[in-house]
């Protein structure tokens, strides 16, 4: 697992629901549903990285990374 702290999980793929909204993150580690990831970044900001951007949730109630734009919506589907 790459991870810049102690407890972060490099987020490397999404599943998204019929919508195509996001609604679990994952990696190596396996995956988060969305509410799960949510408290896990309350707790700890540092939870969650996309390369070298934090993972935050934003005001719309997406699971969005610190950078500009969604790197979330470049990843690749968990389930592939």
């Amino acid at each position: 697992m790459h991870s810049t702290k102690t407890g972060t999980k490099s987020v490397t793929c999404v599943t998204r629901d019929e919508d195509g909204d996001i609604i679990e993150i994952g990696g190596s580690w396996g995956t988060d549903t969305k509410k799960k990831a949510r408290s896990n970044i309350t707790t700890n900001p540092d939870a969650y990285r996309v390369g070298l951007s934090q993972v935050q949730v934003v005001v719309d109630d997406n699971v969005k990374d610190g950078s500009t734009g969604n790197n979330l919506d470049n990843l690749k589907d968990c389930s592939k």
